[in-house]
């Protein structure tokens, strides 16, 4: 029982690192325009649709039953859950890029100063 713990644990853990970027985001740069509502939802979907896989990843790593590609809860689908998961990883940063590239487009109408263009560089090349 431990373990389902753990891996519970450790899927909060991304989903706080996920929130944490987009915390950034809008602390940094404060668009509250259509665009960015879009773009907000699309994270949204992303992150909802990264949660599924996330959990059996979790628990695979987190149980360690790797041996034979066997895994808690995750049958011969085990590739499939795979692909999800990076679908939804790759969703998810993928918005946040377009959304900081959409900050590092507007620098001059954001008035950024030179520690925050450094910043938003480091994030898209980051």
């Amino acid at each position: 029982m431990f373990w389902q713990f753990s891996a519970f644990a450790l899927r909060f853990a991304f989903l706080i690192w996920v929130w944490y970027q987009h915390y950034q985001f809008h602390r940094r740069y404060g668009f509250e325009d259509a665009l960015t509502v879009a773009l907000n939802g699309a994270l949204l979907f992303c992150v909802v649709f990264y949660v599924y896989p996330l959990k059996f990843l979790a628990e695979v790593l987190i149980s360690g039953n790797l041996v034979g590609g066997e895994a808690p809860g995750m049958d011969d689908s085990g590739q499939q859950v795979m692909l999800l998961y990076a679908g939804g990883f790759s969703g998810i940063f993928l918005v946040l890029t377009l959304m900081t590239g959409r900050a590092w487009k507007l620098r001059e109408e954001l008035g950024l100063d030179a520690a925050e263009r450094a910043a938003t560089r480091g994030a898209l090349l980051g």
